[in-house]
């Protein structure tokens, strides 16, 4: 079994994650920043605001992840929080800090080469935003990014970001392997209930 979930921040990705993790008895994995030793150089890096050069160290670390992934499906099962789509998302949104034409193109030849290198989940989740419901759900919250809060403050970029992350997942993996749910539209429990029937129907199909 490998289930990811994906989609933008504050649509409940972690907490429905860790708890299919549980209910599955499933590897847990978050790909942000790795968990690996070269994804600890790079939050160390992070620290010190080289965005530029972070592009392309985060591209590298993003095919790292991809291959901790088939290794840990050699093992067991995995449920995923995240993957290299949200970048993409992002980079749609966004485009990319550093502006040299040569980086940039190594960017996009990099990523176009990482899209033929993902591992195709069985069921890839995508939670779809509801302003009303994100906005309850980040009040208060005091852990957001730089980034993050932009996008609550700018809730039209954060629509556009959130299909664009959608068109990359329906792009990367067969659309038959997406699944869309709003989010919060139900509990927790009820919600891995669902993403789990969806598993088992599709691998029916």
């Amino acid at each position: 079994m490998y289930i990811l979930l994906e989609g933008m921040p504050g649509t409940g990705k972690t907490t429905i994650a860790k708890r299919l993790a549980q209910l599955t008895g499933s590897h847990y994995i978050k790909s942000v920043i790795s968990e690996s030793d070269f994804g600890n150089e790079i939050k160390k890096v992070r620290s010190q605001k080289l965005e530029k050069e972070l592009e392309l160290f985060f591209m590298s670390d993003l095919f790292l992840a991809e291959l901790m992934v088939n290794k840990l499906l050699e093992k067991g099962s995995i449920i995923r929080d995240k993957s290299f789509n949200a970048s993409l998302g992002h980079l749609h949104t966004h485009g990319f800090v550093n502006k040299d034409q040569n980086v940039i193109n190594v960017l996009k030849s990099g990523y176009e080469q990482l899209k033929s290198y993902a591992v195709i989940p069985d069921l890839a989740v995508h939670l779809r935003y509801n302003e009303k419901k994100i906005r309850q759900n980040l009040d208060g919250k005091k852990d957001l990014s730089e980034i993050d809060q932009e996008l609550i403050n700018n809730f039209a970029l954060y629509a556009k970001q959130d299909e664009e992350i959608l068109k990359s997942l329906y792009s990367v993996y067969r659309r038959e392997k997406v699944l869309v749910i709003e989010c919060f539209s139900g509990s927790v429990e009820e919600m891995c209930q669902k993403i789990l029937t969806e598993y088992k129907k599709r691998l029916d199909v």
